[in-house]
């Protein structure tokens, strides 16, 4: 059986950055509109990752712990923007990290090359919030994929290290085989998608 070749999709880099661009400016204004402090971090890639972070009420007070909540897929950090105020009024302080293609951070909106990219910065990021607060106890909460990103990170001697517990909620360890019926109709919408995202590809040329 003559094996099916495989579709590449090449997006136009500008394409790209334009996007990201437009992504980290609104999440820099729902940052400053809601009050929470943010930052840009330079990865070892040349990327940029959108950071940001909730300080308790009393934010003159050294924080009982911290924790580092890592999104899921096609998600950002501002969602868990309600956990991180309940976890402020426990004298918690919050930081979130949008990891790349996602929320106000670099790449393809929705794309990961490879999630060890993620854990790579997770592990940065770790390692930076830990220098800021010496002493502080922290903890990783994770949600879905996010969840993965942690549990790979945490296999890392020199993460293990830095955090006192996870957290995980639906933490993506598995992924079920898909029903036979699914894979006969991918076949149809992958021709339909092929030719949806061509024409989307040509209006964000246009629009971009």
């Amino acid at each position: 059986k003559k094996a099916k070749a495989a579709v590449v999709l090449r997006v136009p880099a500008v394409c790209s950055r334009r996007q990201a661009l437009a992504r980290r400016e609104a999440a820099m204004r729902r940052a400053r509109e809601a009050g929470r402090d943010y930052e840009l971090i330079p990865t070892a890639r040349g990327e940029t990752l959108f950071t940001q972070s909730w300080w308790p009420h009393a934010s003159s007070v050294k924080p009982r712990a911290l924790v580092l909540v890592m999104h899921g897929l096609n998600e950002h950090s501002g969602r868990y923007d309600h956990l991180a105020k309940r976890l402020n009024a426990m004298d918690v302080k919050v930081y979130g990290m949008d990891w790349t293609g996602h929320g106000g951070s670099d790449g393809l909106h929705g794309y990961v090359q490879s999630l060890d990219l993620a854990v790579q910065d997770m592990k940065m990021y770790l390692k930076k919030i830990s220098a800021e607060n010496p002493g502080v106890p922290c903890f990783c909460f994770g949600h879905s994929t996010g969840g993965g990103i942690i549990l790979k990170a945490v296999l890392d001697p020199e993460v293990d290290a830095l955090v006192n517990g996870i957290i995980l909620t639906s933490p993506a360890v598995r992924v079920q085989p898909a029903h036979p019926v699914v894979a006969v109709c991918c076949c149809f919408v992958e021709r339909i998608a092929q030719q949806h995202l061509q024409k989307q590809l040509v209006f964000m040329q246009i629009v971009l």
